[in-house]
């Protein structure tokens, strides 16, 4: 069986991706061979097809290969991630066809598929202070960057949650404002 891509943050056709999004995540379904995991295998480009500058790196245990970012990417505009078929997993099998899926950044930082914005609303106050702790606080240290990451990196599978269970949403609504 030839490796896959099982899951992106952010994900296939996202809107509203904040624009200050630093790592991009690219979930395979089998351990991958690290060594071919090289910016001309797994990479982002804008709509231009220019590439977007960044560092793989690869989490063995979680199977995700992560792309930090060097740069801050452009608010309102469609990015595409690529993972090519010299990509190959731990037994040498490559990627059976390349990969790729695309995402637009949002105006500003709010995302609809952010679990706080789909909760409190891309305008609302309270939205606004987590922001600022999220940008004055946690981005500050490297613990409170790790939950903010961590956060990101699970926010679509959060919002999705949310989004099927009504009565949770209303509660965890009411629980911030």
């Amino acid at each position: 069986n030839a490796p896959a891509v099982i899951a992106t943050v952010p994900g296939s056709n996202a809107e509203d991706v904040p624009y200050d999004t630093s790592e991009i995540i690219i979930r395979f379904k089998d351990a991958m061979d690290e060594k071919t995991l090289t910016a001309s295998s797994v990479y982002l480009e804008d709509e231009y097809g220019s590439a977007v500058s960044g560092s793989i790196l690869y989490n063995e245990a979680s199977l995700e290969v992560i792309l930090a970012l060097d740069q801050r990417l452009v608010p309102k505009t469609t990015y595409t991630g690529w993972v090519m078929t010299d990509v190959k997993d731990e037994t040498g099998t490559a990627l059976a066809s390349p990969y790729s899926w695309s995402f637009t950044t949002g105006e500003d930082y709010g995302s609809a598929s952010c679990p706080a914005t789909a909760l409190l609303g891309s305008k609302s106050p309270e939205l606004a202070k987590l922001r600022a702790v999220r940008d004055a606080v946690l981005s500050k240290s490297p613990d409170g960057t790790k939950l903010v990451s961590i956060y990101y990196r699970n926010a679509a599978e959060m919002t999705e949650i949310l989004s099927a269970h009504p009565n949770i949403m209303k509660l965890a609504s009411a629980c911030l404002h």
